[in-house]
C-alpha cells in the first residue's frame, strides 16, 4: 500500500507544479498595474503638490517591495542581450515597460539608462529651484516632463523637449536633449542574441508557491490581507453548505438508485426518471431566483424563509438559536445544490445496479438461496460502487470552488462569490489563488477515488 501510495503521489507532483507555473503565469500576464491597485490607484498628477507625489511615490517602492515587484518572476530568465539584468528593479511598471521598449529600439541599454538619468536629473533640479511646487510655470513643466519617461517613439519624445522653455536650468536642458538614444537602422542584432540569467530563490514565483506552504504570506491587492485568511474565511461556508448537500445528494440517490434499478421498467421507475430528469433540466440559478422571490418574501403570501444572506447573530445567542438562524438562512441553497446532484448520482446508481444484477453472479448469489438485502447490498452494490467513486473523486474540488450563481443570489460569502467578486475587482492572486487550490484538490481527488478503488474491489492490487 505505501509503495503505491508513494508512486501515485510522486505521478502528481509533476501536474502540480505544471499547473502552478501555469497560474503564475497567468497571473503575471493579468492586466493593470498590481502596485496602483494595491494602493488603490490614488495616484497624484504632476500638477499636485510636490510634497504629495514624493510621499506617493514612496508608498508605491514599500508596495512594490511587498508585492515583489522589484524581483525577477522565476528562478531565472532568458531574454535578449538588449535587455538589461537589472531591469527588474525599474519601478514603477510603466517605466520599466518604457524602458525595455527604448532597449529594444535601441540595443544599447546603456544610452537609455543614460538618458533616463539625465531626465531624473533635469527633474531633480527643478525641484531644487521650487521645493514647494509653488511657482506655476515650473509645475507647468514638470507635467511635460514627467511624460518623457513613458515615451518611446523618438520623434514624439523631441517635440516634448521642443515645447519646453530652455530658460530653466539651461545645461540640464541641453543635456537631457543631446541624450535622447538615437534608434540605428537596420536590424538591432542585440535583441536576437539570448542571455540565460541565474536569480536564484529571490524571484516572485518562489514567493509565490512558498506562500500556499505557508511560509510566506501573499496578500491581496485590493485590500491587502494574506490571501490564506481570504479563502479560509471563505471556504468554512461553502464547505458547509457543499458538504451538507453531498451528504444529501448521496444518502438520497444510493437508495433510490438501488430501489429504481430492483423495479426497472415498472410504472413507478418511469415516472420516478421523469421526475429525476425534470429536475436535472431545471437551472440552479433560475430555481434559486424563484426560491428567493416567492419564498422570501411577503408580497405573495409566502414568507417561510430568511432572505437573503446569513442571518445576524447577538452575542447573547445559544447555541440552539444559532443553529435554527442558521439553518433556516442555508435550507434553500443547499436545496439548490442538491437536487442536480440527487438526479445525477441517481441515474448512475440505478445503471451501475442494473448492469450488477444482469450478471452470473448475481444469478449464482440467488440461487444459494441469500437473501435480498444481501444480495443487493453486500453483491452487487459493492460492484456497483465504481461510478460512484469516480465521481466522488471530483467532488472534492467541486466542493470547494462553491457554486458562483447560488452563493452570489443567496448572498453566502463563499468560495464562489468571493472568486466573482475577485474577478470583478480584478484582484488576481485571489483568483488564481483558488485556481491553484482547485487543480490540487482535483488531484488529490483522483488518489482518492484510486485508493477507494481498492478499498471496493480486491481485485485492484496495491503493486499495479
Amino acid at each position: 500500500m505505501n509503495t503505491y501510495f508513494t508512486r501515485r503521489l510522486l505521478l502528481l507532483l509533476p501536474t502540480l507544479a505544471l499547473v502552478s507555473l501555469l497560474a503564475f503565469w497567468m497571473q503575471e500576464q493579468a492586466p493593470g498595474d498590481p502596485v496602483r491597485q494595491y494602493l488603490h490607484d490614488q495616484e497624484p498628477d504632476a500638477s499636485r503638490p510636490m510634497r504629495d507625489q514624493r510621499i506617493y511615490e514612496l508608498a508605491y517602492l514599500r508596495a512594490a517591495h511587498e508585492l515583489g515587484m522589484d524581483r525577477p518572476a522565476f528562478y531565472f530568465s532568458i531574454h535578449a542581450s538588449s535587455t538589461p539584468d537589472t531591469a527588474c528593479r525599474i519601478l514603477p511598471l510603466n517605466r520599466r515597460e518604457a524602458f525595455l521598449d527604448w532597449c529594444a529600439k535601441t540595443g544599447d541599454p546603456a544610452a537609455v539608462q543614460h538618458w533616463y538619468d539625465q531626465l531624473n536629473q533635469y527633474q531633480a533640479a527643478l525641484l531644487r529651484v521650487d521645493p514647494n511646487g509653488r511657482d506655476r510655470t515650473l509645475a507647468g513643466l514638470r507635467t511635460d516632463l514627467a511624460r518623457l519617461p513613458l515615451v518611446t517613439d523618438p520623434d514624439q519624445a523631441m517635440k516634448i523637449l521642443a515645447s519646453l522653455p530652455d530658460t530653466v536650468e539651461s545645461a540640464r536642458y541641453h543635456q537631457v536633449r543631446a541624450a535622447l538614444p538615437a534608434i540605428p537602422e537596420g536590424v538591432v542584432w542585440r535583441n536576437w542574441i539570448p542571455t540565460i540569467q541565474w536569480h536564484g530563490t529571490d524571484n516572485r514565483y518562489h514567493r509565490w508557491i512558498t506562500s500556499w506552504i505557508g511560509l510566506t504570506a501573499q496578500r491581496s491587492w485590493v485590500d491587502g490581507q494574506p490571501i490564506w485568511r481570504k479563502i479560509g474565511q471563505a471556504a468554512r461556508w461553502t464547505l458547509l453548505m457543499n458538504g451538507l448537500a453531498i451528504l444529501l445528494a448521496y444518502g438520497l440517490s444510493i437508495p433510490l438508485g438501488v430501489w429504481m434499478a430492483r423495479h426497472a421498467g415498472s410504472a413507478r421507475d418511469q415516472w420516478t426518471t421523469l421526475l429525476l430528469y425534470t429536475l436535472y433540466s431545471i437551472p440552479g440559478f433560475w430555481l434559486g431566483t424563484l426560491l428567493l422571490v416567492f419564498l422570501t418574501t411577503p408580497e405573495y403570501g409566502l414568507d417561510i424563509f430568511p432572505s437573503i444572506g446569513l442571518g445576524d447573530l447577538r452575542p447573547d445567542d445559544s447555541g440552539w438559536d444559532i443553529l435554527i438562524t442558521r439553518t433556516s438562512h442555508l435550507f434553500l441553497p443547499v436545496f439548490c445544490l442538491t437536487y442536480g446532484s440527487l438526479a445525477y448520482l441517481t441515474r448512475h446508481v440505478r445503471n451501475a445496479m442494473l448492469h450488477e444484477l444482469k450478471q452470473d453472479y448475481i444469478r449464482a448469489a440467488w440461487a444459494r438461496g441469500l437473501s435480498e438485502r444481501q444480495v443487493i447490498w453486500r453483491h452487487a452494490f459493492r460492484n456497483a460502487l465504481f461510478p460512484l467513486i469516480t465521481l466522488f473523486g471530483a467532488v472534492l474540488p467541486a466542493a470547494l470552488a462553491g457554486s458562483v450563481a447560488i452563493e452570489v443570489i443567496f448572498n453566502i460569502p463563499g468560495m464562489g462569490r468571493l472568486t466573482y467578486a475577485s474577478i470583478v475587482s480584478q484582484d488576481w492572486p485571489v483568483v488564481y489563488g483558488v485556481l491553484f487550490l482547485a487543480a490540487m484538490l482535483t488531484l488529490a481527488g483522483s488518489l482518492l477515488a484510486d485508493l477507494l478503488y481498492s478499498r471496493a474491489d480486491p481485485r485492484v492490487r496495491w503493486q499495479r
